[in-house]
């Protein structure tokens, strides 16, 4: 069973400063989804410590313009842009904002709202928002243009960060000098990673419709059955964490936002790294796996 328990959302939270998040092995049913939460919490870490001028770039136009939808918003919303708390008997139960819907009109223009859709974020489709909403969209896919993904949009895991960083802005002007992403939501599981269960249904032996020997023969098929189900569910789950391993080496996160955000070849990221030890074969591998887990293009894969 997979059930999403709690959604905590800060507007100054910092995100990827506490290192590997090992509780994902031990409190996450879906090991999957929570590698790539982690791939990109360390990504985000990397661009933020490596190639910092990425975040220094929503300081200009896209802030500016940001801004003018914000204040486009609360003349169509009774709800404040921003936070939003929601309450359940009195009491907050729930602190979320609508950036991730906004992210994902951005990166998709044509996406449809969910009917009735969610309160705060239904302004966005508003006509009257409908030329600020072109304009930030404009304005953010410029800005991502290195960072697209599959199907070459802007991809909606960075522009939803980098909109709840430039809202922090606005709410904290004092943290615009620090160079670092804030309004990363954070999920948190309470559900204990579920092991599959295998049913084996074994019937008695009724001596009325088998004989003795056909019942042995059938007990001992059941068990080949199961031998074979447990050799390839061992190969999996190895498979599994062999894969979430070899994801949370922090050098190929540095490597990959080096590749994107400044268009290096594998040669000229060894140099800037002062890595004499290892070659570009090594390199091109490790952002390879990276761009895979976290669904991004490499926006410069003619060179080399």
């Amino acid at each position: 069973m997979r059930t999403l328990d709690t959604l905590i959302v800060s507007p100054s939270l910092r995100v990827a400063q506490e290192g590997p998040l090992d509780y994902f092995l031990k409190n996450d049913p879906d090991l999957q989804a929570a590698i790539r939460e982690e791939a990109w919490d360390a990504f985000l870490l990397a661009l933020s410590e490596t190639t910092p001028e990425i975040i220094k770039a929503l300081k200009d136009r896209p802030l500016k313009t940001f801004s003018e939808l914000a204040d486009g918003y609360k003349t169509v919303c009774g709800y404040p842009f921003g936070t939003i708390t929601c309450h359940v008997d009195g009491k907050a139960a729930l602190t979320a904002h609508p950036f991730a819907d906004l992210a994902m009109l951005l990166c998709s223009p044509h996406c449809e709202r969910d009917k009735p859709g969610w309160p705060p974020a239904v302004p966005f489709w508003d006509p009257s928002l409908r030329a600020s909403i072109l304009a930030i969209s404009a304005v953010m896919k410029q800005w991502a243009k290195n960072f697209t993904d599959l199907n070459g949009n802007p991809h909606f895991k960075l522009v939803a960060v980098a909109l709840g960083t430039m809202h922090t802005w606005m709410v904290e002007p004092n943290l615009l000098t620090q160079h670092e992403w804030f309004g990363q939501s954070k999920v948190i599981r309470s559900t204990v990673y579920q092991t599959q269960q295998y049913g084996l249904p074994i019937d008695g032996w009724n001596p009325t419709k088998e004989t003795e020997a056909e019942f042995k023969t059938r007990v001992k098929g059941l068990a080949k059955n199961l031998g074979v189900w447990a050799r390839k569910h061992i190969s999996e789950t190895k498979a599994l964490f062999v894969n979430y391993d070899s994801k949370r080496n922090r050098e190929h996160y540095t490597w990959t936002a080096l590749r994107l955000a400044r268009q290096l070849t594998y040669p000229e990221i060894l140099e800037v790294q002062k890595q004499v030890d290892l070659d570009d074969a090594t390199v091109r591998k490790g952002v390879k796996a990276v761009l895979k887990t976290l669904g991004l293009r490499d926006v410069v894969a003619n060179r080399k």
